[in-house]
């Protein structure tokens, strides 16, 4: 699989004790990253919409040896979270290597990163190119 990108991803975790989500993030060197733009006309004189849709491919052996299930993930202790990195609907991604802690989507969108949040995902490493694959907009 060829590379041609770098990605932060940012996985929710409760925090029991403040019962709000506090953001892990973890930096994966080496990913294939697609930008797909979508654009449709609205109906009567209301002008066009558009999105980008991504669709992001971790090859086998680019940090997937602190991969877990969403489920395991989920099921950790809190605080034990951190050796870990999982891909769950509603989690957020970056193009490139960032450093920022976050709190919330807007810290991201407020920087004017490149992001998205995870829509659907896949663990594809079972097959002829292993991968985890990501969707998300």
């Amino acid at each position: 699989m060829i590379t041609n990108e770098s990605l932060t991803i940012y996985n929710r975790k409760l925090n029991p004790e403040t019962r709000q989500y506090v953001y892990r993030r973890t930096e994966i060197p080496k990913i294939h990253w697609y930008t797909d733009q979508k654009v449709q006309m609205l109906a009567g004189d209301k002008g066009l919409s558009s999105a980008d849709l991504y669709k992001i491919r971790i090859p086998e052996g680019i940090q997937t040896d602190t991969y877990i299930p969403q489920n395991e993930y989920a099921a950790l202790p809190y605080g034990d979270e951190k050796r870990y990195w999982t891909v769950e609907n509603g989690d957020l991604f970056v193009k490139g290597i960032v450093m920022d802690e976050i709190t919330k989507e807007s810290d991201l969108k407020n920087k004017h990163y490149i992001y998205g949040k995870v829509l659907s995902y896949s663990d594809n490493r079972k097959g002829g190119i292993p991968h985890i694959r990501i969707g998300g907009a």
